[in-house]
């Protein structure tokens, strides 16, 4: 029996290049869980095969920002991040980033139509 557990897509410019290249997805997950827990989450929800599951943990990082107008800091954490890279088999894939697709294919057409208004 898997848990259920909330995989929000990373949404990045390297992330975006690996699930076009290398069919492999970026998720953030919860500390809590484990390769094959993903596995079986991400199979469900999105009725795909998954090849192989790799994670990274980042840690927590302290950030400081300034006050405005003193030489004083507020000091604070970044909280740490787990990160899951999820490949899939040869031909399958996820429409994460299906959206910014279409809307870069609907400039690209927009931009063609008004080059051949201007000749």
């Amino acid at each position: 029996m898997s848990k259920a557990v909330f995989l929000k897509p990373r949404m990045s410019e390297k992330a975006y290049a690996s699930s076009k290249d290398l069919n492999v997805f970026v998720f953030v997950v919860d500390k809590f869980v484990n390769k094959l827990t993903i596995k079986e989450n991400v199979e469900k929800q999105f009725k795909v095969s998954v090849e192989n599951v790799r994670v990274a943990h980042l840690p927590a990082k302290n950030r400081r920002s300034p006050y405005l107008g003193n030489r004083k800091f507020n000091r604070g954490v970044q909280p740490g991040v787990k990160k899951a890279f999820v490949t899939l088999k040869k031909g399958d894939s996820i429409p994460i980033f299906a959206e910014e697709e279409a809307e870069a294919e609907k400039q690209e057409k927009l931009a063609k139509k008004l080059a051949k208004e201007n000749k």
